[in-house]
């Protein structure tokens, strides 16, 4: 008995907590606040007690209280320690870690089901900002051309007037696009971390643990161990110890519920329609119907392109008068027309990331 308690467990259990808060300083905040929690609640289990008592022993000696019997007045010091306790605090930090990973899961995929939709609009808006800033030179010169053609009285005020409309709504189309991309991009939305059937799995999976974790930690009560080693100093210097192992037997129904706990935990994360399952699934669904208005709007402005490029070239072998002014016209509109094409395109290819689907070439 004299042997047990040569090894420094306190020392050890001060070792695992203090060690691991430096390993762990520099996690996110919520990781590092659970794991506080663990370290705290595990602290207090993997630790020894020191047990000091005063006893006077009845002078009939009709009652035993503790482990030695006596007479007169007695003094103990003891150890005592439950190797269960500090399992169970080890095991209690491990739900530290299923929990930090539980709430990184989350993050991940809350971060896309609350702003994927504005992710993918800020990949298609940066796409027709570059569209538009490699073609502004293009409106303004041709801007330019109808100002010099009504100086010349070629044009007339309402011919000028339909030209620097269409200019004008090519430079507040980029401005209004600059001003999006910037407020969305002041919102830091981040790209999808891989699919989103992984993130799902990884979540449940987590999920699944924290539950076993947390039901094999509670499993324990059932069981108590405890190992005691204490000396007596007077009047009489001598030493004893005790030995206990007990079990609760409520703690065979408590398997039975723990069972029936975690198998419902696992129904949860797959059909309950608050949990990550059921709420991707949703905006799954969600996204396909944006990227079909998508793709049928594309359609529409695939039909307006065509049409205005046959009308420009009819027109390129015309020699009728003012004809320039009317290709120029055509020109800006197909320049505004283009731009739309370039976001739609965008936003097909961006939010197809997320359904996982493979997207349609559009043409």
């Amino acid at each position: 008995m004299r042997q047990l308690f040569r090894v420094p467990v306190t020392a050890v259990a001060a070792f695992l907590l203090l060690g691991r808060a430096d390993a762990l300083a520099e996690q996110p905040a919520y990781c590092r606040k659970v794991h506080a929690l663990a370290a705290s609640d595990a602290a207090l289990l993997m630790a020894p007690q020191v047990v000091v008592q005063g006893i006077r022993h009845p002078s009939s000696n009709a009652i035993d209280i503790g482990a030695t019997a006596g007479d007169g007045y007695q003094v103990r010091t003891a150890l005592s320690f439950s190797p269960l306790d500090f399992y169970k605090g080890l095991r209690v930090m491990r739900l530290g870690d299923a929990e930090c990973d539980l709430h990184e899961s989350s993050m991940s995929i809350e971060e896309i089901l609350d702003h994927g939709a504005g992710a993918a609009r800020l990949v298609a808006l940066r796409e027709q900002e570059a569209y538009l800033d490699a073609h502004d030179q293009e409106w303004r010169a041709l801007m330019k051309k109808a100002e010099e053609r009504f100086s010349e009285r070629v044009i007339t005020l309402i011919d000028l007037n339909e030209v620097r409309n269409h200019a004008d709504a090519l430079e507040r189309k980029l401005a209004h696009v600059r001003g999006e991309v910037a407020q969305l991009a002041a919102q830091r939305l981040g790209k999808p971390r891989g699919s989103l059937s992984a993130q799902a799995a990884a979540y449940a999976r987590s999920a699944n643990r924290v539950a076993r974790e947390a039901s094999y930690v509670r499993s324990l009560d059932a069981w108590r161990v405890r190992v005691v080693s204490g000396v007596i100093p007077f009047p009489r210097s001598d030493w004893y110890g005790l030995a206990e192992v007990s079990f609760n037997i409520g703690g065979i129904a408590q398997s039975i519920h723990e069972d029936r706990h975690l198998g419902s935990r696992a129904d949860e994360l797959q059909h309950a329609s608050y949990e990550v399952n059921q709420r991707l699934r949703r905006f799954r669904d969600q996204t396909r119907a944006a990227i079909e208005q998508a793709r049928n709007e594309v359609e529409a402005v695939e039909r307006e392109i065509s049409f205005i490029v046959k009308v420009r070239s009819v027109l390129e072998s015309s020699d009728a008068q003012g004809i320039a002014h009317t290709r120029d016209t055509l020109a800006l509109q197909q320049l505004s027309v283009d731009a739309e094409r370039v976001f739609l395109r965008a936003l097909i290819a961006a939010l197809s990331t997320y359904t996982e689907d493979r997207p349609q070439a559009v043409e």
